[in-house]
């Protein structure tokens, strides 16, 4: 008896922990909305399968993408997330994050040799949570864009992640849309969370709460068992980047009032800054190799 009311009152708990996180992204998707226009393709073709471990792949074009993606997803699914030291413990963050419990993968420069060891033990549990069932999403580039394109490099993480949890469904999202925005490199080389967050305050007593412009943003999920018979990360990751990179993202600029226009134009990135931008990845990206 004692076992059966142990039970039921943790299924309870779990239930109104469930609840309580799913009204939240509701209630975070609704104030996007009042920002974003956000049109979602795909998410009504993928079940929710229990017991069976799902491994959520999207591309990383602004600091704002994680944000709506689980305002999203929290609807059916109830995904952990691997994420950033850094990122992970910055104010506004850092209260998201409690609501995730994510799996923390370390700051390169501030952790030295004991990097690659961290990182491990960061894939090992992300490999585990998907043996035991669990939804994880996992950013393969583990960093911002720094041109209009997801260049993921040589990262292993992906490749390590499917090898040892192969049993796992993949599904493969692609935003588009947030290049450009005040939370994207596109115009600053460190966009802040909380620096964009003080806008909003003026943003909707200037609009009216209702009338702001909206950026439009486009989410796509597709459920993909090819890329886990790729095996090696380079075939891995050539496969993701032309998949994150179908559509050309261009930088937008959208008005934070009613009165101002939009405008749009396209930015090519420069060899130099390719070149940077992988040289970055080998030495900051949060999945390197392992």
């Amino acid at each position: 008896m004692a076992i059966l009311v142990g039970g039921l009152l943790y299924m309870l708990r779990r239930w109104q922990e469930i609840n309580i996180k799913s009204t939240i992204a509701r209630f975070a998707r609704w104030v996007l909305s009042l920002r974003y226009c956000v049109e979602v393709v795909g998410l009504d073709r993928i079940e929710k399968i229990e017991n069976q471990g799902t491994l959520f792949l999207p591309n990383h074009p602004a600091l704002i993408d994680p944000l709506i993606l689980m305002s999203i997803l929290y609807a059916k699914f109830q995904p952990r997330s691997l994420s950033d030291e850094d990122q992970a413990s910055k104010p506004v963050v850092r209260q998201v994050m409690k609501l995730i419990n994510p799996i923390i993968i370390p700051q390169t420069a501030r952790n030295g040799r004991r990097y690659k060891q961290k990182v491990l033990q960061a894939l090992q549990e992300v490999t585990g949570s998907l043996k035991r069932g669990e939804e994880i999403v996992v950013y393969p580039s583990g960093k911002l864009y720094h041109t209009n394109r997801e260049i993921l490099g040589t990262n292993s993480g992906i490749e390590y992640i499917l090898k040892h949890a192969p049993e796992s469904r993949v599904i493969l999202i692609r935003t588009t849309g947030l290049w450009g925005s005040s939370y994207s490199k596109a115009k600053t080389n460190d966009p802040s969370i909380v620096f964009s967050a003080k806008r909003v305050f003026i943003f909707l007593l200037a609009n009216m709460i209702f009338w702001g412009p909206r950026r439009k943003v486009a989410v796509e999920l597709i459920e993909d068992n090819t890329i886990k018979s790729l095996g090696h990360r380079t075939k891995i990751n050539t496969y993701l980047e032309r998949f994150y990179n179908k559509i050309p993202e261009e930088n937008s600029s959208i008005p934070y009032y009613w009165w101002q226009k939009s405008s749009s134009h396209k930015k090519k990135p420069e060899s130099r800054q390719l070149l940077g931008d992988t040289r970055n990845h080998r030495k900051t990206s949060a999945v390197t190799k392992t």
